[in-house]
């Protein structure tokens, strides 16, 4: 199974003001999946930026882990 890493920034582009998160899942210490990428909207609490990183990431823990399933 991946383990998997999710971190967001709240407003650390004080111009924009938009979130921006990022996700890393290993296998076998090697990387096999990742973004970072600056939310569309303006978050308006650290713990909204937390949510929206962590649901990217269930996302794509949830697509890896069917697609092993399926090998």
């Amino acid at each position: 199974m991946p383990i998997g890493y999710s971190d967001s920034d709240f407003a650390g582009d004080k111009i924009i003001s938009k979130l921006i998160f990022g996700y890393l899942f290993i296998i076998a210490n090697g990387l096999i999946s990742w973004k970072s990428k600056r939310g569309s909207i303006i978050a308006l609490s650290t713990l909204e930026v937390e949510i929206d990183a962590f649901k990217e990431a269930i996302c794509e823990a949830e697509w890896l882990i069917g697609f092993y399933s399926e090998i």
